[in-house]
C-alpha cells in the first residue's frame, strides 16, 4: 500500500472518530437541556406563589437560552469541522476513482443558520424543537463518519488488491 493511500485511510478513520465524539458532545448538552424541559407555572393563584413562579420563569428561560446557545455552539463547530474536513473525504473518493471505483457521496445537511427556538418558560415544545434540531446534527455528524469509515474501508480493500 503506497504512502498516498496509507495517510488518507489514516485520515478517513480519524475523522470518523473525531465525528461520533462531536455527537456524543452533543448528546450531553442535550442530556442538560433535558433538566429544564418542564415548567409548571403556578399551581396556586396566591401572591408567593406567583412570585416564585414568576421567579422559577425567569430561571428556566435564562437556562434553555443557555442550552440553546451551546447547541448553536456545537453547530458552528460541526459545520466547520465537516467543512474543513471534505478535502480529505474528497482525496478519498479522488484516490478511489483511480482504482476504478466509483466515489462515495457526502453531502453536508448542516445550516450555517443559527438554531433558533422560543426559550420561554411557557413553551410546552421548547425542548422538542431543540431536539429536532439536535437530531439533525446527529445526523449529518453521523453519515459523515460512516462515509468517511466506508471510504477508508474501500481503499483499503482496493489498494490491497492491486
Amino acid at each position: 500500500m503506497s504512502h498516498q493511500y496509507k495517510e488518507t485511510i489514516d485520515q478517513l478513520q480519524t475523522l470518523s472518530l473525531l465525528a461520533s465524539q462531536k455527537t456524543l458532545h452533543i448528546t450531553s448538552v442535550m442530556m442538560e437541556a433535558s433538566e429544564h424541559s418542564v415548567y409548571m407555572g403556578a399551581l396556586d393563584e396566591g401572591f408567593f406563589e406567583r412570585i416564585a413562579a414568576a421567579a422559577e420563569s425567569a430561571v428556566i428561560r435564562t437556562k434553555r437560552t443557555k442550552s440553546t446557545k451551546q447547541l448553536n455552539e456545537k453547530r458552528a463547530d460541526a459545520l466547520q469541522f465537516i467543512t474543513e474536513n471534505l478535502p480529505t473525504f474528497e482525496k478519498g473518493n479522488q484516490l478511489l476513482s483511480e482504482l476504478g471505483e466509483s466515489p462515495l457521496e457526502y453531502k453536508n445537511t448542516i445550516s450555517y443558520w443559527d438554531i433558533y427556538v422560543d426559550n420561554a418558560a411557557d413553551n410546552e415544545d421548547w425542548f422538542d424543537d431543540l431536539d429536532e434540531a439536535s437530531d439533525a446534527l446527529h445526523e449529518a455528524l453521523t453519515d459523515f463518519s460512516d462515509q468517511c469509515a466506508k471510504l477508508a474501508d474501500r481503499l483499503i480493500d482496493k489498494s490491497k488488491a492491486n
